[in-house]
């Protein structure tokens, strides 16, 4: 939600690559649909984007709510695996 949450995700390969979601909230506060597009994460792009234009852009103050934990779905799903600090 609206706090500070240290999660990132490893890809377990021989390189590290990490994603982390502390401040996707704030992101998605920002740029809305575009954080989503930018991450590859379509069904919640054209979701937010469907939503905003029928609400006239109320629910992009409400979404970032739920982004932190959208985005971490996303890269578990993607098979990173969390690491925590």
């Amino acid at each position: 939600m609206l706090y500070k949450k240290t999660v990132r995700f490893d890809s377990g390969e021989t390189y590290v690559v990490t994603r982390s979601t502390t401040y996707a909230w704030l992101y998605v506060l920002l740029f809305g649909v575009f954080y989503f597009l930018y991450h590859k994460v379509y069904t919640h792009a054209i979701i937010s984007f469907v939503v905003a234009l029928i609400t006239s852009g109320f629910s992009w103050l409400l979404y970032p709510l739920f982004a932190n934990s959208i985005m971490e779905k996303h890269w578990l799903e993607q098979g990173y695996e969390p690491v925590y600090y």
